[in-house]
């Protein structure tokens, strides 16, 4: 994993269905230009985890609309994300038609289908701990407009196909990842649904705060460390009488008794709690409470000091942010080498016809001079 990350370069290199860059180390949204002069449109990069090369993805099918995501699996090799398409009929609300995932070790993609009518409605989308399934979570668009039906949670296979239907009827976007599942919120916030993906089997863990602190309880972003004796989420933390903000809070996994969760720090607002970097220390993405800038920041439960450990130049929008390979989050980081930046392929040719245009010049010129 780079401690650091740029943008790539609007002319670096796009791999697609068959190029295999190899593992990657995280993928990311940033503005790309398109081939009409002076537009930009959003589009994913990945960074490799093997060179650390700049590439733009170009994913078969993507559903391209804003809020569609793409998701990145904990061993950096697999890709998913929505797959448009046309639905049954004319009147559809929706170009969903299913999901896929694209392989970056063997430069594979692999779709499925899903029937439907109006087209479906993409709610989230998450890995299991192990990379093997994609958890999807998506409903079926009904006749009203704009409205779309409690539907389906699958967890995929995308290496043989097989589907296990998952007892939640919609996967909240605050996911994250523990005890053999894949953690949601529950409806009141007051914990998390482990899910094994497996099986299709949930269990409810309920979580609090400490009894001594008075901050509202709302959970989501639950992670559990490897040793399965920690769990971290993020928690809200009440700023005034009808204002909150959210924060960083942890606590001890034993037996049936429900964790208490510690706030860990005021000092950083957390927008995603991202994994755990060893049984002890998690990584968050945030920014300074009361001011601006985006953080990934390293937190130690134990002593509670926090320090930012991934920079970047150029962040992608806001609104998309990185998925991180979470395997990699367990070793040592390396430096982050910023990527090439190639110029614009037109620039060649804006040096190279005057020059072309001056030769022939010269050439005639000198022909002309040299006739009896």
């Amino acid at each position: 994993m780079p401690d650091h990350v740029w943008a790539p370069s609007q002319w670096a290199a796009t791999v697609g269905e068959g190029d295999r860059p190899g593992p990657l180390a995280l993928i990311a949204e940033s503005s790309r230009r398109t081939p009409w002069l002076g537009t930009t449109s959003p589009q994913w990069y990945a960074v490799s985890a093997v060179d650390q090369s700049y590439t733009w993805l170009e994913l078969p099918g993507r559903e391209q609309t804003d809020g569609a995501e793409v998701v990145l699996s904990p061993d950096g090799r697999m890709v998913g994300y929505f797959l448009a398409g046309d639905p049954a009929r004319d009147d559809a609300q929706s170009d969903v038609v299913g999901y896929a995932v694209y392989d970056a070790v063997t430069g594979q993609v692999h779709q499925r289908r899903v029937p439907t009518e109006r087209g479906l409605a993409p709610f989230a989308l998450t890995w299991s701990p192990d990379s093997r399934r994609l958890v999807v979570s998506y409903g079926q668009y009904r006749r009203q407009l704009g409205s779309a039906a409690w539907g389906d949670t699958v967890a995929w296979d995308p290496r043989n196909g097989n589907v296990t239907d998952l007892d939640v009827r919609n996967l909240d976007t605050g996911t994250g990842s523990g005890l053999g599942g894949v953690t949601t919120s529950v409806d009141d916030g007051s914990g998390v649904l482990v899910i094994d993906p497996d099986t299709g089997r949930t269990h409810l863990l309920r979580l609090a705060t400490d009894p001594d602190d008075r901050n509202g309880s709302y959970f989501d972003y639950a992670f559990v460390n490897p040793a399965g004796t920690m769990i971290a989420a993020r928690g809200e933390l009440p700023t005034g009488p009808r204002s909150s903000t959210t924060g960083l809070r942890a606590g001890e996994l034993d037996g049936d008794r429900i964790p208490e969760l510690r706030l860990l720090s005021k000092r950083w607002q957390v927008n995603r709690v991202l994994g755990w970097m060893d049984d002890n220390t998690v990584l968050t993405e945030a920014h300074p409470r009361g001011g601006d800038g985006l953080r990934y920041v390293a937190h130690d439960v134990r002593s509670g000091e926090s320090r930012p450990v991934i920079g970047h130049t150029d962040p992608p929008h806001r609104w998309l942010q990185p998925f991180f390979a979470q395997d990699l989050l367990r070793r040592p980081f390396v430096e982050g080498a910023p990527p090439p930046s190639p110029w614009h392929p037109w620039w060649g040719w804006a040096v190279a016809l005057p020059i072309l245009l001056l030769g022939a010049f010269l050439v005639r010129r000198t022909r002309g001079r040299a006739r009896p």
